[in-house]
């Protein structure tokens, strides 16, 4: 059975880091730590599941939220 992938994006190292570190026995996890590198990854990839820092100091995590929605529309 294929693993789902989950994206990581969050700036903060340490919490990136254990949230990977937990979720990695069940699943296949990228990170991410800024705007731009996200955006960059998604063109690129596809996940089942994206866990989102809402406050990022680059971006808030509700632009980044409406920009991966334009990138990928219905």
């Amino acid at each position: 059975m294929k693993k789902r992938r989950i994206l990581v994006v969050d700036d903060d190292d340490a919490k990136r880091y254990i949230t990977a570190k937990i979720l990695r026995s069940d699943y296949d996890v990228d990170v991410m730590a800024t705007k731009a590198g996200t955006l960059q990854h998604l063109k690129n990839h596809y996940f089942d599941v994206v866990i989102l820092d809402l406050l990022m100091p680059d971006v808030s995590g509700f632009e980044l939220l409406d920009q991966i929605k334009e990138m990928h529309p219905k």
